[in-house]
């Protein structure tokens, strides 16, 4: 603080707090399928009730993304699995991965992702095609989640981004899922501010931003 600055009341900053406390609150988590507090253990500091996102990364096979879930959902806590379509080397691994989620962990979302891979091990080249295949919401699923990306991504131009995410709404929404769309945290407010306003000028408006990792 300057010599000049004078500190805000503390009257003043009750509502900032508020605000922040209720954005906090509201977050989701994410946990790898490994990681000793991904189940009941979560709940020594974490009030149950949470959304938890169970990633995907090339390390864990599907049974240990679907063991995790299991164990998140008797701890109390609401799991929503990572699916990175392109580690998915068949139909049959996809249908599978869909059914165990949904029956052994009452899995009612899932985040469908394309995946880091730079090519897909199987029939998936990126999450549009999983959907397109029907097995989300033959196998019960409810809701859908997609990436979001306020600050761009490295690799993949805006343009395409934003056609892709037009298009597995689309389809999402064809198919009778709801949609919403997760981002990873940033330390501006602006560029996601933007994204938001975009999303809404194009009608993408069933938006959920949530703080990941």
């Amino acid at each position: 603080m300057s010599a000049i600055e004078k500190p805000r009341p503390a009257t003043a900053l009750a509502p900032q707090r508020r605000r922040v406390t209720e954005l906090v609150g509201a977050c989701s988590i994410e946990v790898s399928p490994r990681d000793e507090l991904a189940g009941e253990r979560l709940g020594e500091v974490l009030a149950p009730g949470r959304t938890v996102f169970v990633n995907h990364p090339g390390s864990v096979t599907h049974h240990d993304i679907v063991a995790a879930c299991a164990r998140l959902r008797r701890g109390g806590f609401e799991p929503v699995p990572h699916i990175a379509v392109r580690r998915l080397a068949s139909f049959t691994q996809a249908s599978d991965f869909l059914q165990r989620a949904a029956g052994e962990a009452e899995i009612s979302t899932a985040l469908i992702i394309g995946g880091d891979p730079d090519h897909p091990v199987g029939p998936f080249p990126d999450s549009h095609d999983l959907l397109a295949s029907g097995l989300v919401e033959r196998h019960g699923l409810r809701a859908v989640a997609f990436a979001g990306y306020p600050e761009g991504h490295p690799r993949i131009a805006a343009r395409t981004l934003d056609e892709a995410l037009r298009a597995k709404v689309a389809l999402a929404r064809g198919q009778g899922l709801d949609v919403s769309l997760v981002t990873q945290f940033g330390f501006e407010a602006a560029p996601i501010l933007r994204w938001i306003a975009a999303l809404r000028a194009t009608h993408l408006t069933k938006l959920s931003h949530q703080r990941n990792r």
